[in-house]
């Protein structure tokens, strides 16, 4: 299947093209920030699992609209974003890009490194691992990954603070979204209209963050790489085995957890459009291709190319 049959298949993914973002799912984000407005009090941003940087992209365009002198002024700079990633990604203007795991503890002090020990407004976290159609194994996976990446929010998110990430459908979506109701007073899972229907994916918005004195440990700032503790120690990654009283009888209502839909009305991710109907007259490749992919030995091996 050629790009233009692509293009007309998925509207984002040709509007990604045009308006210069490196991915569809930089939507997403824009379709959550309308509802939400999580930019508005966010100067200091982290973006995990970040390749190849679409939601960087769109966090760089809303807080220079916040701060044009800023931009003009590179001396006198009151925003900073931080995009991490485990692969290598092209620069973004105006972005801190950190090649490292989230699930190491190094990477979690290069982070307060390059944030020059300042809290962290919001995090984000659109990361998810390569889906395999089971979807059980897919979203224990993901669980790990918003552990990991809620770990990282507790070290630097400031009081009242937003943490933002993606989340699979599953049987212990309850069991994930009580642990983050432990630290965030507002919780939303939210499914922004870029998301085709089919897909089990939503985004979980946290907002207010709290941190309660049993878990003030968490943000010493003196512990080094191989002291910090990771949620997994607190909470097993096996979820079947947590024991939560009377979580049979919690639901997302109980927790105060309100299920919507935001964005716009104005495409259809699952309809198939006419490249005129967004004046799409010249084929563009996209906007910047993964560097370095885990699939690129394969092919060079297929195709016989030595290193």
């Amino acid at each position: 299947m050629g790009k233009i049959s692509k293009d007309k298949r998925d509207i984002y993914y040709r509007l990604a093209k045009q308006k210069g973002y490196r991915s569809r799912s930089a939507f997403k984000l824009l379709q959550i920030d309308q509802f939400f407005n999580i930019f508005q009090n966010s100067n200091y941003v982290v973006d995990l699992c970040a390749a190849p940087g679409g939601w960087s992209q769109v966090a760089f365009q809303k807080l220079s609209e916040k701060f044009k002198k800023d931009i003009e002024d590179q001396s006198n700079k009151n925003f900073k974003i931080i995009s991490v990633d485990l692969q290598e990604m092209s620069p973004i203007e105006g972005v801190d890009i950190l090649i490292g795991d989230i699930t190491n503890q190094s990477t979690l002090l290069e982070i307060i490194n390059l944030s020059d020990n300042k809290m962290i407004d919001l995090v984000l976290c659109d990361g998810a691992p390569d889906v395999t159609g089971f979807n059980e194994f897919d979203v224990h996976i993901q669980i790990q990954l918003i552990l990991y990446a809620l770990n990282i929010s507790i070290r630097m998110l400031r009081e009242g603070g937003t943490f933002i990430s993606k989340v699979f459908k599953g049987k212990h979506t309850l069991k994930i979204m009580f642990i983050l109701s432990l630290f965030f007073d507002k919780i939303t899972i939210a499914k922004p209209k870029a998301c085709r229907n089919a897909s089990f994916e939503s985004f979980v918005v946290c907002q207010e963050f709290k941190i309660d004195d049993e878990f003030k440990f968490l943000r010493e700032n003196d512990l080094d790489a191989e002291d910090i503790i990771f949620l997994n120690a607190l909470f097993p990654s096996n979820l079947e085995e947590m024991n939560i009283e009377g979580i049979e009888e919690i639901s997302l209502d109980k927790l105060g957890i309100q299920l919507i839909q935001v964005g716009e009305d104005l495409f259809d991710s699952d309809k198939t459009y006419d490249l005129e109907s967004t004046n799409y007259t010249i084929k563009l490749n996209p906007l910047q291709t993964p560097i370095n992919p885990p699939y690129k030995s394969y092919i060079d091996n297929f195709k016989g190319i030595k290193k």
